[in-house]
C-alpha cells in the first residue's frame, strides 16, 4: 500500500491518523482504499474457517475409521493368535500321539516276528512228535502272553528292558 506522510517535520507526528492519508479523517478515501480488500478477506476468512470446520469434521470422521479398522486388526490378531495356539497344542499332542503309535508299531511288528519264529519252530517240529513235546512247555507261555488281552501287548519278550529272548 501506498502511504503518504503529510507536511509535518519529524517522525514524532508522522503516525497520527491525521498524518497518513489512507487514516485521514474522510471516510470516503479510507473506505475507497481498503474497502473491497476487507470485503475480500472477509469473504475468504469465512470461506478459510467453513473449510477448516469441514476438515475438523473429516478429520473427526477419519479418527473414529482408525479406532474402528484399529479395533478389527487387534481382534483379527487375538483370533489368530489363537489359532495358532490352539494349532500348536493340536500338533503337539498329534507329534505325541503319533509317536505313541511308532512305538506301538515297532511293538507290533516286534510281536509279528515273535509269532512267526514260534510258528517256524512249531512247523519245523510239526512232523517229529517227540521233539514237539520237548518244546511245548516252552513256547505256551510265550503265546499265551503274547496273545493275551491284559494289557501286556504283543511280544512281552522284545518290550524295553527285556533280554530279548522271548523266553518265559
Amino acid at each position: 500500500m501506498f502511504w503518504v506522510i503529510t507536511g509535518r517535520e519529524g517522525l514524532d507526528f508522522a503516525f497520527d491518523d491525521n498524518s497518513i492519508s489512507a487514516f485521514s479523517a474522510r471516510p470516503g478515501r479510507r473506505k475507497h482504499l481498503f474497502g473491497v480488500e476487507e470485503r475480500y478477506i472477509g469473504v475468504a476468512t469465512l470461506a478459510y474457517k467453513a473449510e477448516a470446520l469441514e476438515l475438523q469434521k473429516q478429520l473427526r470422521h477419519i479418527q473414529s475409521q482408525f479406532d474402528m479398522h484399529t479395533g478389527q486388526a487387534s481382534s483379527l490378531i487375538q483370533g489368530r493368535q489363537a489359532r495358532v495356539a490352539a494349532t500348536s497344542t493340536v500338533n503337539g499332542h498329534l507329534t505325541d500321539l503319533d509317536d505313541s503309535l511308532s512305538a506301538r508299531n515297532l511293538e507290533l511288528h516286534f510281536g509279528v516276528g515273535c509269532l512267526r519264529a514260534i510258528s517256524t519252530i512249531l512247523e519245523s517240529v510239526s512232523r517229529l512228535p517227540q521233539l514237539f513235546v520237548q518244546v511245548e512247555p516252552t513256547l505256551v507261555p510265550i503265546m499265551r502272553r503274547m496273545l493275551t488281552s491284559d494289557g501286556q501287548g504283543p511280544c512281552v519278550c522284545f518290550r524295553k528292558g527285556s533280554s530279548g529272548s522271548c523266553a518265559p
